[in-house]
């Protein structure tokens, strides 16, 4: 088995632990504001995002350092796998929604269906693609972006249903009390 792919079973699992773990973050540390940037602040489809992007995001900062610098089309994959991601949260979530409404099982199988294919295509971007310093560069902006927008519409949601809170029905970060019913 090659390194790349040790790594990405190697992700595949730190990002089935460290995603659970994200999702409490935002109780865990007080509701803290700055926190809220990173972690899911209620149960909307967007929030969840989070689940997937910042523990990718740290995933794929150790793992530049091991061997990240040997794959030219590292930030690449990196930044097409954030958006795939995201896609596939979507499509999955809101497909699976029509068979299976509010079910938690259905969740857990979106969690780790999305981080099974988006690792693999990670790896086969990786392995395929090579890139120079303009097309790695913007790669690195457009997950910038994708960090800033994750933060920007937790404190600025739109009234939509993919930013809506389910169970209380409100939108970014809800007060414990509304959290509650």
């Amino acid at each position: 088995m090659d390194k790349l792919l040790k790594w990405q079973i190697g992700g595949m699992i730190f990002l089935l632990l460290f995603g659970s773990l994200w999702h409490f973050m935002f109780e865990l540390t007080g509701r803290n504001l700055i926190g809220a940037a990173f972690f899911p602040v209620n149960e909307s489809v967007w929030e969840h995002m989070k689940l997937f992007f910042y523990p990718f995001l740290i995933f794929s900062v150790i793992e530049w350092f091991f061997i990240g610098k040997d794959f030219s089309g590292f930030f690449v994959a990196k930044s097409w796998t954030c958006f795939f991601m995201i896609i596939m949260i979507l499509g999955l979530f809101y497909l699976l929604e029509i068979f299976f409404p509010g079910n938690f099982v259905k969740d857990i199988v979106i969690t780790v269906i999305v981080i099974i294919v988006a690792l693999f295509v990670d790896y086969k971007i990786m392995k395929e693609v090579n890139s120079n310093g303009f097309v790695n560069f913007s790669s690195v902006v457009a997950i910038v972006m994708i960090g800033i927008l994750m933060a920007f519409f937790t404190f600025f949601p739109p009234h939509n249903t993919i930013f809506q809170d389910h169970p209380s029905g409100g939108y970014g970060i809800i007060s414990e009390t509304d959290h509650e019913h």
